[in-house]
C-alpha cells in the first residue's frame, strides 16, 4: 500500500506555529510603529546604562545611580542580568539589536502560547484565534524591557506543568520539574516577576489536590 507523499508546495507552507511566531512581527510593522513602538518607554535607556555600569565595574550597584532626588540611596537592581545583556547588545550591535532581541522574545512567547492552547483545544482554528486575541491584546506591553522575559518564562513554566500532569516526566533524561528551580534562579535575576512562577506552582498543585480529592468518589460511583 503506497502512502501519498505531500506536495512540495504543502511541505514548504508555514505551520500555524510558524504563523504564531511571526504574528508579533506582523502586528508591529503592519499595524503599529514598528521598532519605534518597542522604544516607547524611557526605562530602556536606564536599563542599558545600568548594564554598562555593571560591565565597567564588575559588580551590581546597590545605590541609586541616576536619580536626582534619591542619588546615593539604597537601590536594588532586580533586573541586573537583563541589563547586562541589553548593554552588551547595545555596545556591540547598537539599539537595533536591543529591539530585535526583544522582538525575538515576543515571537517565542506567542509561538509557545499557541502550542499550549492547541494541546488543550481540539479545534486548531479556535486555538489560533485565542492566540491571536492574546497577541493583539498584549501590545500595550510590547516594550524593550525586562518584563518580556516574565511573559516567556511564565508560559514555559505552565508548559512544564502541563507535561507533568499528562505523565511526561523527563526530557533528554532530565526531570521536567528539575528545570524549574534552575529557571527560577535565572528568572529572579532577569525580572522581579519571578513570583509568578511560584503562583503557577501553587495553582497547579491546588488543582491536582482537588482532582485527587474528588476523582475517587466519581470512580466509585461508576463502579
Amino acid at each position: 500500500m503506497n502512502s501519498e507523499k505531500p506536495s512540495p508546495v504543502i511541505r514548504w507552507l508555514p505551520s500555524l506555529t510558524d504563523v504564531a511566531f511571526l504574528m508579533p512581527l506582523a502586528l508591529l510593522f503592519l499595524r503599529m510603529d514598528g521598532a519605534q513602538r518597542m522604544l516607547g518607554d524611557g526605562d530602556t535607556g536606564w536599563h542599558i546604562r545600568t548594564g554598562e555600569w555593571i560591565l565597567q565595574n564588575g559588580r551590581v550597584p546597590d545605590k541609586d545611580l541616576f536619580s536626582f532626588t534619591k542619588a546615593g540611596e539604597p537601590w536594588y537592581a532586580w533586573e541586573w542580568l537583563w541589563d547586562v545583556v541589553f548593554a552588551w547588545l547595545h555596545i556591540h550591535f547598537g539599539m537595533a539589536a536591543v529591539v530585535l532581541g526583544s522582538i525575538l522574545v515576543l515571537c517565542l512567547t506567542f509561538a509557545i502560547l499557541f502550542r499550549l492552547v492547541r494541546n488543550n483545544c481540539p479545534n486548531v482554528l479556535v486555538a489560533f484565534g485565542i492566540t491571536f486575541m492574546a497577541t493583539a491584546g498584549s501590545t500595550l506591553h510590547w516594550l524593550a524591557r525586562p518584563h518580556l522575559f516574565t511573559l516567556l518564562v511564565a508560559l514555559l513554566f505552565a508548559g512544564v506543568r502541563e507535561r507533568v500532569r499528562d505523565g511526561r516526566w523527563c526530557v533528554a533524561g532530565i526531570p521536567y520539574l528539575a528545570l524549574c528551580p534552575a529557571a527560577t534562579i535565572l528568572w529572579t535575576n532577569l525580572h522581579g516577576g519571578f513570583f509568578v512562577g511560584i503562583l503557577l506552582i501553587g495553582a497547579y498543585a491546588t488543582g491536582e489536590l482537588l482532582r485527587m480529592a474528588f476523582t475517587p468518589d466519581v470512580e466509585e460511583k461508576r463502579q
